[in-house]
């Protein structure tokens, strides 16, 4: 039987969705209530870096480019009105 042997809080949210892994130690969160992305050390479990997805919301996935480290977020928008 597998024990969970740490946790990292990556936000006040419960909402993470998509997770993707660069395997250079790095993992990408989307944090869905705070429309944001969220990188943090796999070994160290340590938050890197934050970035927003505004003026997304509601985000329906997430993909990396390995290769450059790019992560690539689908997302709507509010709509302005005419």
């Amino acid at each position: 039987m597998q024990q969970l042997a740490k946790s990292l809080a990556l936000s006040h949210s419960r909402q993470t969705e998509f997770a993707v892994f660069d395997e250079k130690g790095a993992m990408f969160v989307n944090i869905e209530d705070t429309s944001e992305i969220v990188k943090f050390d796999t070994k160290k479990l340590a938050v890197l870096a934050r970035w927003p997805i505004a003026p997304g919301e509601e985000a329906s996935g997430l993909a990396i480019d390995r290769k450059h480290t790019v992560c690539s977020l689908p997302a709507r928008t509010k709509r302005w009105p005419s």
